[in-house]
């Protein structure tokens, strides 16, 4: 169980891509990760490597929670999740905020690096640090509720995604 005042996040898709990129920003940074994703232990989802487990263990100085449940929400419902979260968290200072990565040179994307132009592409470590960026800032229950994009966050926070 997470320690009052600490930080949690639920990190879903954390088995590969975006998902641990994010996990593997913010663990180190100290807060309580729990991890969800469909790769669970020989269990993986089609020819792509990664397991929820091997994103925990990728951090190591951080709580490790790892979940057998099933990532299987629509992307959209995730924005409407968001939007509920922060209307009935945030009278507790629980801030929640979709956000929407653009080209992420993730296994799964770069298996098609040469059918794709991914010169503006990001990667999921840097989707990591923009959102580890989000978090930290002071005024960010002003963005509850909202959908953003990593590029618009990145700017803000001047956080390169590219490296």
């Amino acid at each position: 169980m997470a320690e009052a005042g600490r930080r949690v996040a639920w990190v879903t898709g954390a088995s590969r891509g975006v998902g641990r990129g994010v996990v593997v920003a913010l663990g180190p940074a100290g807060w309580v990760v729990y991890v969800t994703a469909r790769s669970s232990g020989t269990e993986r989802t089609g020819h792509l490597p990664g397991t929820v487990e091997q994103t925990a263990d990728a951090v190591p100085e951080a709580e490790q929670h790892a979940f057998g449940a099933a990532y299987a929400m629509a992307k959209t419902a995730d924005d409407r999740l968001a939007l509920a979260a922060a209307i009935q968290l945030g009278e507790h200072g629980v801030a929640s905020v979709a956000v929407h990565p653009g080209w992420v040179r993730t296994e799964g994307v770069l298996q098609f690096a040469d059918q794709i132009d991914l010169s503006s592409s990001q990667s999921p470590e840097g989707v990591g640090r923009a959102i580890a960026a989000l978090a930290d800032d002071p005024e960010v229950m002003s963005l509850t509720g909202q959908t953003l994009a990593i590029d618009t966050l990145a700017t803000r926070y001047g956080v390169d995604v590219s490296s």
